[in-house]
């Protein structure tokens, strides 16, 4: 568990190795990557962004007891939907700690976590009983009940499936889902934060990860409006960092200017680099 901005969001990264059998990369890449959940903390109340993969279900819960505070009341927000890496520990969360409000796409969210034994009602137990915020569109969550900590939820231009990027205003972190995924490290033991002292990512990598994976289609694409989609929201946004999904953690403006740009030219050239 890394904190960021001063604690206000956690970084709760959980290595896996990359060995040809996760689909999410490349078969062809080595080394290990971090499934993320992030943790963003307001006072007696915080927000889950994302649960990660039941391989790991014990360690994000052991990570969220020792983050969280007593009695703190907790949201989920879901960035992907029918993808488990979004989803898979949303039971155990729900079990151990008081969930209030489940955010995603659906509006059944006992059946779009449906990975655990189910009690007699059919669901898994707890979730049937939570409330559950159907993202649609652009809208503003917040973390806290005062609403001190606004969390923008948009759908972005590209994208896979139903699939939503946050910008929490307090932190300036822009949780990106299953995009900027594409850093990795050589061993279990990270780091899981890029900076600017160690950011080496060259443009054959990003291309390699991106068209060799989920987004393959680009090399088809008519880009012209990703391009600009992409480029109005980190003009609109004022991000120090950007959060995926899994992968490394970009960390300082620099790093996410050059990490922009890097997806914005496999985007622009459809991933024909000479």
């Amino acid at each position: 568990m890394t904190a960021l901005a001063g604690g206000r969001v956690h970084a709760l990264a959980h290595p896996y190795a990359l060995d040809g059998r996760i689909t999410w990369h490349r078969p062809d890449a080595r080394g290990f990557a971090p499934m993320n959940s992030y943790l963003l903390v307001e006072g007696d109340a915080a927000m889950l962004v994302d649960t990660g993969i039941t391989i790991h279900a014990r360690a994000l819960v052991r990570d969220l007891k020792a983050a969280l505070a007593p009695g703190s009341r907790l949201s989920v927000l879901h960035t992907r939907l029918g993808e488990y890496n979004s989803l898979c520990n949303t039971p155990a969360i729900v079990e151990d700690f008081d969930v209030r409000v489940i955010y995603g796409p659906h509006v059944n969210a006992a059946r779009w976590t449906d990975f655990l034994p189910h009690d007699e009602a059919g669901f898994p137990t707890g979730i049937d009983a939570t409330e559950v915020v159907v993202l649609h569109g652009e809208q503003v969550l917040h973390v806290d009940a005062d609403h001190r900590r606004p969390v923008d939820v948009f759908s972005p231009v590209l994208r896979l499936l139903p699939t939503h990027w946050a910008y929490d205003h307090a932190t300036r972190t822009l949780f990106t889902s299953d995009m900027f995924s594409h850093v990795a490290q050589p061993t279990a033991a990270g780091p899981w934060v890029v900076t600017a002292d160690d950011d080496t990512t060259p443009l054959q990598a990003v291309r390699d990860h991106m068209l060799g994976t989920r987004y393959w289609w680009l090399a088809e694409a008519d880009t012209a409006g990703i391009v600009n989609g992409l480029a109005q929201i980190f003009a609109r946004y004022d991000i120090e960092r950007i959060a995926p999904g899994y992968g490394c953690v970009l960390e300082g403006r620099d790093v996410v200017a050059r990490h922009f740009e890097l997806v914005q030219t496999v985007v622009v050239s459809n991933g024909r680099l000479t």
